[in-house]
């Protein structure tokens, strides 16, 4: 399904530092129409209309020409309510470079990943036909309700698979989007992933940063997004019905870019009208089904032996 219509803003991606694979991602912009362009940060340069400028999940750090590039397209657009998102690579390190950007809006990018210590917050993995559950797997909670309010049902949540810390600096230019409620960060070394966790409640996983200038037409505010996964932009996640993530990030692009027509097209796939569950309850299921009936019927069984046995 594809949504036409005359206001098409135009999201221009920045290549040039092996990038993650943003297909979906562009897929979910594509279909909610939205102008989608691409540029090589050392050969093009920015449609001066674009009204987000996507960073997508790069590996390599950007140098200081990218930087650069970036912060001046924001600064000079500054005026027209521009946005800046930044998606990380949910197995790349943190980038230095993009991190002292990212500091100027007030937030920072920490080392390690996420995880959750609230089972019924985990989301499953397939493998195969088997589902497979991760603390580091989970949905996150809505700590801002102005980009979740408007979403048909708020009680289904966004996941943010692997996602990273992000440290609030500036609390006066910055604030959470989604957090994690229960759980902590596990720092990776040579006793791997989990050797270094330490319990921290409220983790923000996704953040947004807002400057103000003065315009004849009155205050003009740009924007900064962070979303410290690309796994919340794979194309299980974005199309899965149990889950929030295309719904609540096309909202988010909506606003920001002050798109006109705010109709959310999703892509749910047939597959994924199958039942799902999450941590607790499949293990519910499955103890129900292995140990508590298979019990319940040797119980009967026994009772049924005794009293024939004494008439």
């Amino acid at each position: 399904l594809l949504l036409i219509s005359n206001d098409r803003p135009i999201v221009t991606f920045v290549t040039g530092y092996s990038e993650g694979d943003d297909t979906s991602f562009k897929n979910m912009l594509n279909n909610n129409n939205y102008d989608v362009k691409n540029i090589n940060v050392s050969s093009d340069e920015i449609d001066e209309n674009t009204k987000l400028l996507v960073m997508f999940a790069p590996t390599r750090d950007y140098d200081e020409f990218g930087i650069n590039k970036v912060n001046s397209f924001m600064e000079k657009h500054a005026s027209k309510n521009v946005s800046l998102l930044y998606v990380a690579n949910a197995d790349s390190a943190t980038l230095p470079n993009i991190n002292g950007l990212l500091n100027k809006w007030g937030v920072n990018i920490g080392d390690g990943k996420v995880y959750s210590s609230d089972k019924n917050t985990y989301v499953p993995m397939l493998m195969g036909n088997q589902s497979y559950y991760s603390e580091y797997y989970t949905t996150s909670t809505y700590a801002n309700q102005e980009y979740a309010k408007d979403l048909s049902d708020p009680n289904i949540p966004v996941a943010l698979p692997e996602g990273k810390p992000i440290e609030i600096k500036d609390k006066n230019q910055a604030s959470a989007l989604l957090t994690v409620a229960k759980g902590g960060i596990s720092t990776n070394n040579e006793d791997g992933l989990n050797s270094g966790k330490q319990d921290i409640n409220d983790i923000a996983v996704a953040s947004i940063s807002k400057k103000s200038v003065k315009t004849d037409n009155g205050d003009a505010t740009s924007n900064l997004i962070v979303i410290t996964s690309d796994m919340a932009f794979g194309e299980g996640v974005l199309n899965s019905s149990r889950l929030n993530n295309e719904a609540y990030f096309g909202n988010l692009f909506n606003k920001v870019t002050e798109k006109q027509n705010n109709v959310i097209v999703t892509s749910k796939t047939a597959a994924d009208t199958q039942i799902g569950a999450n941590f607790v309850q499949t293990y519910t299921i499955g103890t129900l089904f292995t140990a508590i009936i298979p019990l319940a019927i040797l119980i009967f069984g026994i009772v049924i032996w005794a009293r024939r046995r004494h008439l």
